[in-house]
């Protein structure tokens, strides 16, 4: 994935191959979803999958909160922002909001006995990586950002389907599973953002104002 964050002009042909693997990485994402809730219906039974959908919906609503600050107008922010502030900004936002907010989801016992921990960590993770994917998009890094998409959903079917059938038969391998893909999302949206090259200087003085009002 690293190879391809250096860009040269594009041609037809490449917007063409852009929209096809952008289309791809949406339709494998949902597909992969899919395959997820079918997997733990099977195997594990209507009960669990329950907890399966609060958990997912835990998730979401710490995503919710961390996107008030490191969410979708990163797009807009990256190209007028030095990339490693936004990276340190947005990394920060994503650990204090999701962290207050799961939190309080636990206090109000929203979350299922036993996955509070895997919902406020993966949750964070989610929030973070996600915002790199913003940054990415901002800064024009489009076919990163789409296998990015891809790899994520694969690699939470692979670890579920990998635990299930070997060492965790519960819900505990969704968690793991879930929490492992996120990480290593992560890691390779970080990699990825700190081989591009920096065209505005960490030194250039930051227009706060702007920052909030479009973040």
């Amino acid at each position: 994935i690293v190879s391809l964050v250096s860009s040269s002009p594009r041609n037809s042909t490449k917007v063409n191959w852009s929209i096809l693997l952008n289309l791809l990485s949406r339709l494998a994402s949902a597909f992969f979803g899919l395959l997820v809730s079918v997997l733990i219906s099977r195997e594990l039974g209507a009960e669990i999958k329950g907890n399966h959908a609060l958990f997912v919906v835990g998730v979401s609503i710490i995503h919710l909160f961390t996107n008030l600050f490191a969410g979708s107008s990163l797009g807009y922010l990256a190209p007028r922002f030095p990339l490693r502030f936004l990276m340190r900004m947005s990394g920060f936002w994503s650990l204090l909001s999701g962290g207050i907010c799961g939190l309080i989801l636990w206090l109000l016992g929203l979350l299922p006995e036993g996955m509070e921990w895997y919902i406020i960590g993966s949750g964070i993770l989610f929030a973070v990586w996600n915002s790199y994917a913003a940054i990415l998009l901002g800064r024009q890094q489009n076919t990163a950002y789409n296998i990015l998409l891809l790899i994520n959903p694969f690699l939470s079917v692979s670890f579920l389907s990998l635990l299930l059938f070997t060492i965790q038969p519960n819900l505990y391998a969704f968690a793991n599973g879930y929490a492992a893909s996120q990480l290593i999302t992560l890691v390779l949206a970080f990699v990825i953002l700190k081989r591009l090259p920096e065209t505005l200087k960490d030194t250039v003085p930051y227009d706060w104002k702007k920052l909030f009002k479009h973040g």
